[in-house]
């Protein structure tokens, strides 16, 4: 009865453990690509962070630029 049990608690933990593997896998598959290596931005300037990408594969959040200080 007890090998029953344990062998029962193991399947589950497996279970679980893939489960929560491939949710971080999703999670971690966005990718960007730029249009270019280098960006200069000056003091002061407003700056929306998606004209710098090019491509985006995935869900990204994109960030607010603080150029008031440098």
């Amino acid at each position: 009865m007890k090998k029953k049990i344990v062998c029962g608690m193991i399947i589950v933990m497996c279970m679980t453990l893939a489960g929560y593997s491939e949710k971080e896998e999703k999670k971690a598959a966005a990718s960007l690509t730029f249009k270019d290596d280098t960006v200069e931005v000056m003091q002061g300037d407003e700056v929306d962070v998606k004209d710098f990408v090019k491509n985006v594969e995935g869900k990204v959040k994109y960030p607010k630029l603080n150029t008031s200080e440098a």
